[in-house]
């Protein structure tokens, strides 16, 4: 049924003119599909090939079938064929079939191979597709013999694709009678008589390799290879358009894999004899040139491998770990097999076998590494072995690597058993001890152990190891030719050799790659160029993820023992420097070229810099990227990175001053009229005339950029700081300029670094350390007060303070000139804060300002005009100076009390009291804090009332001890008595008027009311006081202190007769003696408060001295009768032994007496008492 129908489609075909090609082709592939193999069906296949070729697809001369007439000539359809002519019927189709399909065009040629391939499936379970193989394969191998073809290494790489489909098929047995190497004719004969069952194995098998065997005859080279080029691996899938190179070195490396993986048996076989004898003519024809067939398994062992492409190789094929252990171990037998002359020139310095034997050996494969150990072994056997002493020596002197590979011979097992023993082994090899020798020495080179006597010796171990120094540099020389010389390698490889050789230190490995690093660094520069003409956003990466890593590993070259000799090299020093003005990421794992350079800048290559201007370099440019960079993670960088660096005061102040043009102040010019004022505001402003505002900061930006890295780099300058002094002071001015004319509050940021880091280097030097290394003017108080004064930011006035704080020890004199208009600021801005920060600023403060207040004993305080009269008139004279300097400094914080927090009132007020001693200025705060309650007293618009002031008072009084509330009170009565006058004086009274009469309450501004008012006030709140001593304190404490009570009631029994003399002056006037009574009456009360506060035995000694007084008697008894009706209160019997017995009868009798004539309304409530007594 089926040739009948071919022949009807065929007799269509001839009688319609409009059949076009690929309707013919389409025809074609199914007609192939039906011409198998099988002998069986030898009528039915002479039958369709006797209608094709009367067909219009044999007058067609584009098809695969024309002539096909021509063919059948001398062969009868009808007669019956033997297996031999079946088989030699059907080698001439596929000659004739081959010939046809080369002669079609060149798209059509590469569609019709195309579509044959299709046809051949897998799938060997449909007889047929086992017998299509037999057909189209033997048709391609044709093809590809006809010789001057131009399409040959693109057929040929279709055919190799095809065996690595079918390559697993190469491990199946051959016929048993197959030992020769597979001939055509004897593989049809076998597949024709086959039965579908056995077909499978060796026929299958057998073509195949005779397939390899076309591919190895017919694939030649399209250009000769130079003698000593690396040969880069082939790409994964070349296509089409591939390069005739990728082409030939893919096919030559798929032929290699698969005949070492069929070769690769234990068992002898034919098909291992076979592949072996393929192997052979592969290396033979193809490799014959001395040293290729090195350099193509090199190739090979230095490709990425399936299970380490990590490196962005993935464009290469990816070679199996077990294919580059075969490589090794035929490159073994290979350089086992070399003679002398041919072993030295694989040791030459242009010779890349030694480099590229170098990155298996760091492999992560153990049979890999060993492979390549035992090449290396191989190597130098060859080169060493049977050599006599003196030849030797000249042969290592003219081969330097030969020194590396015995150096290498020595160190198996670090190599062998861990994949960075290579890298390790060099670092030893490279690296220095602390006294300067290399760790690792060349066995030929090893100096000899010298004894310090032996002097000749000692210059024999010099020249040994200067030897061993030239060869160290001639041999990384040699390594660096595959990267950077004519020979250089394929970017993966260059990768893997600097990492092995990432811990040589040596400076001619820098030198050596400079010419690469420049390379990169250009397209990455190109590429920032193109993103920045372009307008747009960042959307790629400048370099593939290989040449990131290669680019990494350049730049960690630059390390400190190569760092002295870029004084030398300006070249690479300015590559460096380029490094850090980029900032894009290199690749998706590497970061900028910028962050790279940064990480190598570390304090041990900083220091190595041999001369300053080199480190200053450094300094700005890391500087430069600190401020430009817009990656914070970069910036953050590079803002460590300066901060752990050594850097001097030398440096540092260099590049402080390197804007100074650009921040100082322009002079000005005093004779220029309105017009030249006008012009000095634009002179003074950092505000640029023609760019934008930003770009006038910028100075500042780098000046603030430095000075916060100068805040952690203060405290390692030791007392080295101290030069730093004079530049900050002199920023600190500008910077009052700039903000004066451009009105710029981000310089408050500026002026705050300025200030901690003075804040730093005063604490770093100390007392001691300040006044040795800079002078009293060096420190500029007045521009520390203008921070202070003029500045709205909290943080500026907190660090203000607590440098002032902090010099105040060391240069008191210059503080104290200026200590009024600190304390004048604290108490207007600070103290109204209601931070817990602020607060401890404030008593760091006091804590060091005002003990200098004391120990200075004010002598230098500033004569500035007050409302008052000057504080050094006043003082003159006085008898205490001190307290004049602390009521000062106390009337300041009092004065901003209402606007300080109600909860930090009371803690401020005795923290300050605690700092100038308790009993010097308690006394001060408290009559101060009078005085002030007296002024406001009938004023209810103030934030803080009077009374409010006068709870305050009393309670300040009961923050310090007994003794303290009870000196204070003493000296605040003694100065009621003796300085205030008796009335406010006129003006010839002010001259008179005792020095320290306005010590709390100035006469000169107040009225004769708020006098009086005062002195009534101060007894009421004594009274106060001592009442709330009374029902609060310790009664023991209370007792201890008798003395000081004793001292209150004298200064009460002079107050009262001092009052009493007022009284008796004042000439009749009935409200003056009403106030004096008044007065006396307070006073008096005052005195039960203290009688109360006296042991049973003080209470009647005086009640006794009060008798004797006129005024005082009836209050004394009046007091005795309070103590009596207090039942807590009696006396003991040994009490009253213990009086004198006089006396108490003297007291009895008066009281009697008293009760009787002066007092007889409180009779009945004593008359109990008495019993009592």
């Amino acid at each position: 049924m089926v040739i009948p129908c071919i022949q009807s489609i065929l007799s269509i075909l001839s009688s319609k003119s409009f059949c076009d090609a690929y309707t013919v082709d389409a025809l074609v592939l199914v007609i192939l599909q039906l011409l198998t193999l099988d002998y069986h069906w030898k009528d039915q296949y002479m039958s369709l090939l006797d209608i094709i070729a009367t067909s219009y697809l044999s007058v067609n001369n584009q098809t695969l079938f024309s002539g096909l007439s021509l063919l059948l000539k001398g062969w009868s359809v009808h007669s019956s064929l033997s297996l031999d002519e079946f088989v030699q019927l059907q080698e001439k189709l596929i000659s004739h079939l081959a010939e046809r399909l080369v002669a079609m065009e060149t798209d059509r040629f590469n569609q019709m191979v195309d579509d044959l391939l299709s046809l051949l499936s897998d799938d060997f379970t449909i007889f047929n597709n086992q017998l299509l193989h037999f057909l189209i394969i033997p048709l391609l191998g044709h093809a590809l013999q006809i010789r001057g073809h131009a399409l040959h290494l693109s057929l040929a790489l279709k055919l190799v694709k095809y065996l690595q489909k079918f390559s697993s098929i190469l491990s199946s047995s051959l016929p048993s009678n197959v030992h020769l190497m597979p001939v055509l004719n004897v593989i049809l004969s076998h597949v024709v008589q086959k039965k579908m069952k056995s077909l499978i194995g060796g026929c299958h098998t057998h073509l195949l390799l005779w397939l390899i065997n076309i591919l190895i005859d017919c694939t030649v080279s399209p250009t000769e290879l130079p003698p000593s080029l690396w040969l880069h691996p082939p790409v994964l899938s070349p296509s089409p358009s591939s390069t005739n190179d990728e082409k030939y070195y893919f096919i030559t490396f798929i032929l290699f894999s698969l005949l070492t993986d069929s070769s690769d048996s234990k068992l002898t076989t034919p098909v291992t004899d076979l592949s072996k004898s393929l192997l052979q003519k592969l290396f033979k024809v193809h490799f014959q040139g001395r040293g290729s067939l090195l350099r193509f398994l090199a190739m090979i062992w230095t490709a990425p491998t399936d299970s380490n492409n990590t490196k962005g190789a993935s464009n290469g094929l990816l070679i199996t770990e077990v294919t580059q252990v075969r490589a090794l171990r035929i490159a073994r037998a290979y350089l086992h097999s070399l003679d002398h002359e041919a072993t030295i020139a694989m040791l030459s310095a242009y010779c890349p076998v030694v480099s590229s034997l170098l990155l298996p050996l760091s492999s992560p494969n153990t049979l890999i590494r060993k492979g390549a150990y035992h090449c290396i072994e191989a190597l130098y056997s060859s080169a060493t072995v049977s050599q006599p002493e003196d030849k030797l020596t000249q042969i290592y002197s003219s081969c330097p690597l030969l020194h590396l590979l015995d150096y290498l011979t020595t160190c198996k097992v670090s190599i062998t058993t861990d994949p960075i023993g290579l890298q390790l082994v060099l670092q030893s090899l490279y690296s220095s001890t602390e006294d300067g020798n290399r760790r690792g020495t060349f066995p030929r080179l090893a100096p000899p152990d010298v004894p310090p006597s032996a002097k000749k010796r000692r210059g024999k171990k010099a020249e040994s190891l200067e030897e061993g120094e030239r060869v160290r540099e001639a041999i990384v020389e040699s390594l660096l030719l595959m990267i950077v010389g004519l020979e250089r390698g394929p970017l993966y490889m260059i990768n893997q050799l600097l990492s092995i050789l990432s811990g040589v230190d040596i400076k001619c490995k820098l030198s050596g790659l400079l010419k690469l690093m420049k390379e990169l660094i250009q397209k990455v520069k190109e590429h920032d160029e193109h993103t920045m003409d372009t307008n747009k956003e960042f959307s790629s990466y400048p370099l593939s993820p290989i040449e990131s890593h290669c680019v990494q590993s350049l730049v960690q070259c630059y390390t400190p023992v190569v760092a002295s000799w870029l004084e030398t090299e300006p070249d690479a020093f300015e590559v460096f420097l380029s490094l850090l003005s980029s900032s894009i990421s290199l690749s998706p794992t590497v970061p900028s070229l910028a962050a790279l350079a940064v990480n190598q800048i570390t304090p041990q290559f900083y220091s190595s810099l041999s001369t300053v201007q080199s480190q200053q370099s450094i300094l700005h440019s890391v500087l430069s990227l600190m401020i430009v960079s817009s990656s914070s993670g970069l910036t953050l960088t590079a803002k460590q990175c300066l901060q752990q660096l050594p850097l001097s005061s030398e440096v540092l102040i260099a590049e402080l001053l390197l804007e100074e043009d650009k921040l100082k102040p322009k002079e000005i010019d005093s004779s220029a009229g309105p017009a030249t004022k006008k012009r000095k505001s634009k002179s003074h402003s950092i505000k640029a005339d023609d760019g934008p505002k930003g770009d006038a900061l910028l100075p500042w930006k780098r000046v603030t950029a430095l000075l916060e890295v100068m805040t952690v780099l203060s405290e390692r300058m030791g007392t080295e700081s101290h030069a730093m002094v004079p530049p900050l002071f002199l920023f600190l001015l500008w910077s009052f300029e700039a903000r004066e004319t451009s009105k710029e509050d981000s310089l408050d940021y500026t002026q705050q670094l300025v200030l901690s880091n003075l804040l730093k280097i005063y604490n770093i030097l100390g007392d001691k350390g300040c006044r040795e290394l800079l002078p009293e003017e060096s420190f500029n108080v007045e521009q520390v007060v203008q921070c202070l004064r003029h500045s709205l930011n909290p943080q500026t006035q907190h660090l203000s303070l607590l440098l002032l704080s902090t010099t105040a020890s060391i240069y008191p004199d210059r503080i104290l000139h200026n200590l009024m208009p600190v304390f004048a600021f604290m108490g207007s801005s600070l103290l109204r804060q209601d931070d817990s920060y602020t607060f401890d600023v404030i008593n760091k403060t006091l804590e060091s300002i005002v003990p200098t207040l004391v120990k200075s004993n004010f002598s230098s305080y500033s004569t500035k005009k007050t409302k008052r009269q000057s504080l050094s008139a006043v003082k003159q004279g006085s008898a205490n100076p001190l307290h004049w300097s602390m009521a000062e400094v106390l009337r300041v914080f009092i004065d901003a009390v209402p606007h300080v927090p109600d909860h930090r009132r009371l803690p401020l007020l005795s923290h300050l009291i605690r700092i100038t001693t308790p009993s010097h200025s308690l006394y001060l705060a408290i009559g101060l804090m009078i005085e002030k309650a007296t002024i406001h007293h009938g004023m209810d618009s103030l934030p803080m009332l009077p009374k409010d002031e006068l709870r305050l008072t009393v309670r300040l009084a009961q923050e310090f001890s007994i003794c303290d509330q009870l000196n204070s009170l003493s000296q605040l009565l003694q100065y009621c008595r003796e300085h205030l006058p008796q009335d406010k004086p006129g003006s010839k009274g002010l001259r008179s008027l005792s020095p320290d009469a306005c010590l709390i309450f100035d006469v000169r501004l107040h009225s004769l009311e708020k006098l009086r008012s005062f002195r009534s006030t101060v007894v009421s709140v004594t009274s106060l006081i001592l009442e709330k001593m009374k029902k609060e304190g310790n009664n023991e404490e209370i007792e201890m202190n008798h003395e000081l009570i004793m001292n209150i009631l004298q200064e009460c029994l002079y107050y009262i007769n001092a009052l009493n003399k007022y009284k008796g002056s004042s000439s009749g006037d009935a409200p003056t003696i009403k106030y004096w009574d008044s007065l006396i009456d307070k006073v008096k009360d005052l005195i039960d408060k203290l009688v109360l506060l006296l042991s049973e035995t003080d209470f009647l000694n005086v009640l006794l001295q009060l008798t004797d007084t006129d005024s005082t008697s009836r209050k004394a008894i009046m007091v005795l009768t309070k103590k009596l009706e207090d039942k807590k209160w009696t006396i003991t019997p040994e009490q009253i032994v213990s009086f004198n017995s006089d006396l108490f009868i003297y007291l009895f009798s008066l009281i009697i007496s008293i009760l009787f004539n002066s007092v007889p309304h409180i009779v009945g409530g004593t008359i109990g008492h008495t019993h009592h007594i």
